[in-house]
């Protein structure tokens, strides 16, 4: 779909916004899933807020809160690596707000730079997960039962940070979604790459 910036206004201030606009009823279903997850997520600190969901004439709409640039830009402003301290700073906030994640049923399903942005006054101080687009509950949220083990699942993730499990086809957990090569099944290929400066699984 279509991309847009914009403000919300009212009295007493004025919001940058982001409008996104689906032209087709498969673009359409994808902004009321991302919607729907993010109202579930409300509140759950490194979400971003969704103010709307609408339709306006044949279009749907989406308006969610404006957020600055993401982790792979700010990894190309600085030569393509990141001093260990840096690397630190984002795994701790990551890790904090995949649990977050984690404790509501949820798993993110595509963790990766590009989906991970930063507050508008551009600072790694305070990160945001983005693009719920494949984001889906691997849990009851009231019987905690896992849904049910799968094989032969297509591939969603990105290919390069997907975890084993995923690019087995297997039916993933919370596990596969931490982006840290000694924990679970997750790809290491996301942390390699933010200190080496290269990504193990394309690097010749």
């Amino acid at each position: 779909g279509d991309v847009y910036s914009g403000q919300q206004t009212n009295i007493s201030i004025n919001t940058e916004v982001v409008i996104k606009i689906a032209r087709s009823s498969a673009e359409a279903i994808a902004l009321k899933h991302k919607y729907w997850i993010l109202q579930h997520l409300s509140g759950i600190h490194g979400i971003p807020k969704a103010l709307w969901l609408g339709q306006e004439s044949e279009y749907h709409v989406i308006v969610l809160k404006c957020l600055g640039p993401s982790l792979e830009d700010h990894f190309k402003a600085c030569g393509q690596m990141f001093s260990l301290n840096t690397v630190m700073l984002i795994a701790v906030q990551l890790l904090s707000h995949l649990q977050n994640i984690h404790s509501s049923h949820y798993i993110h399903h595509d963790i990766k730079p590009a989906n991970i942005l930063t507050h508008l006054k551009d600072s790694l101080n305070m990160l945001y997960l983005a693009d719920f687009g494949i984001t889906k509950q691997y849990c009851h949220p009231n019987t905690h039962i896992h849904i049910p083990f799968n094989v032969e699942i297509p591939l969603t993730d990105t290919l390069v940070f997907a975890s084993l499990n995923s690019h087995m086809g297997r039916e993933l957990s919370q596990h596969d979604t931490v982006p840290a090569p000694s924990m679970g099944t997750a790809s290491p290929s996301f942390i390699s790459k933010l200190t080496i400066g290269l990504n193990p699984l394309t690097a010749s």
